[in-house]
Order: C-alpha cells, then structure tokens, then sequence
C-alpha cells in the first residue's frame, strides 16, 4: 500500500509516496520534484492554474489574478476573506483547498 505525503511549502510544494515504507519524491510538473506554491486565476480562459504554468501566465501577460504566499494566510483572519474569481466567491481557504486538490491529483496521476 503506497502513502502519499504533500509538502505544501510558502515558495514551493512537493509531494512524495512511500511504498512499503521506502520514501520518493514525485515529479510534478516537467520532471521537478517541487512547483512553485502559486496560483492564476485565468479570466480569458477561465480556468485556475497552478505551478509553473500560474508563474507562466502571469508572465505572459495574460489577464487574470496571481497569488503567491498563501501558505502564510493560515491561520490569520485573511483565510476568510472571500474574493470573486472565474465567477465565484471563494475564500483563501477555498482557493488552498483547490491547490492542494489539484497537486493530490498531479501526484496520483504521476
């Protein structure tokens, strides 16, 4: 039975299995071990990116909102604030839900 682990660092996240208790990092994105901890919200395209692909977008020029650090809203009263994105209300518990969702899936899927 294999245990999945996810770092979610403040700069970058990482996400490791362990298989019949031997550890290993699993490459996320492009054959790194870690992606940048940031998210785009992509208003033309109207989806969310994450990673390399959120820091891409963003330097591209594409319209749309970049979060970096969400790490250090846990625990603050920010994690409450809601802000509308792609058409919906989310809080930043939301949004870290959703990263973490999609970095669980990534991981799978590797």
């Amino acid at each position: 039975m294999a245990t999945l682990g996810i770092d979610f660092g403040t700069s970058n996240t990482a996400a490791g299995i362990a298989v019949d208790g031997t550890p290993q990092l699993i490459a996320l994105e492009a054959e790194a071990q870690t992606l940048p901890t940031a998210v785009f919200f992509d208003f033309e395209a109207k989806e969310m990116r994450i990673g390399a692909a959120a820091s891409d977008a963003l330097l591209a020029g594409s319209e749309g909102r970049y979060m970096r650090g969400l790490k250090s809203l846990l625990g603050t009263r920010l994690m409450r604030e809601r802000r509308v994105l792609l058409g919906e209300r989310l809080d930043f518990i939301d949004i870290v839900a959703r990263f973490l969702a999609r970095v669980k899936s990534q991981a799978e899927a590797a």
